[in-house]
C-alpha cells in the first residue's frame, strides 16, 4: 500500500515507528507506546504514515492514519498530520492511500465522525469526495458533537 509522490510517502506503520506515533499522538493525549503495539497487532486495524526525507538521511513521519476494516466498511478513527507539516498535502495523500487500500480490500465506504468544530478537517474531507450524512450530538467527552462522513468507494 505505500504510494509517494515529490513531497513524500505513505506506507504501513511499523513498531520502529512507535516514538514518532507517540510524539504525534500526543496532540489528541490519546494513546501510549503499548496502546501503539496493540494497534499494530490488532488484525483489523490499519495505521498509514506519512514520511518525508529527514534532514539527516532516512525519512521521518509527519502524520499517520488509524482506521479499523469492518468488512464492507472502514472506519477512520484519526487522521494526524503534525503542525508544521500541514498545509503540505499530507493529509490529502494519507485519505487517498486509505481510500485505495479499502478499495483493494473490497470495502464499499469509507465512515469518520470530526468534530463540529473542525472546518478545516471538514473541508479536507469534501474536497476528497467524502459526503456529510449525519450528525451525533455530544458526541466527544467535552459534550461537542460529531458530523458524519462517508465516502463511497463503489
Amino acid at each position: 500500500m505505500a504510494s509517494a509522490d515529490a513531497s513524500g510517502r505513505v506506507r504501513p506503520a511499523t513498531t520502529a515507528d512507535i516514538p514518532a506515533l507517540v510524539t504525534l499522538d500526543r496532540m489528541g493525549g490519546k494513546r501510549s507506546a503499548a496502546a501503539w503495539q496493540s494497534e499494530l497487532d490488532r488484525p483489523v486495524a490499519w495505521v498509514s504514515v506519512a514520511t518525508v526525507a529527514a534532514p539527516a538521511g532516512g525519512e521521518a513521519v509527519v502524520g499517520f492514519t488509524v482506521s479499523w476494516n469492518a468488512g464492507m466498511f472502514v472506519e477512520l478513527h484519526d487522521v494526524v498530520v503534525a503542525p508544521t507539516a500541514r498545509r503540505g498535502g499530507h493529509g490529502r495523500r494519507l485519505l487517498r492511500a486509505l481510500a485505495d487500500q479499502a478499495r483493494a480490500a473490497g470495502a464499499m465506504a469509507l465512515e469518520l465522525e470530526v468534530r463540529v468544530s473542525n472546518v478545516g478537517a471538514q473541508a479536507l474531507y469534501e474536497a476528497e469526495g467524502y459526503v456529510a450524512v449525519g450528525l451525533r450530538k455530544n458526541y466527544y467527552h467535552d459534550g461537542e458533537g460529531a458530523r458524519l462522513y462517508t465516502l463511497a468507494l463503489v
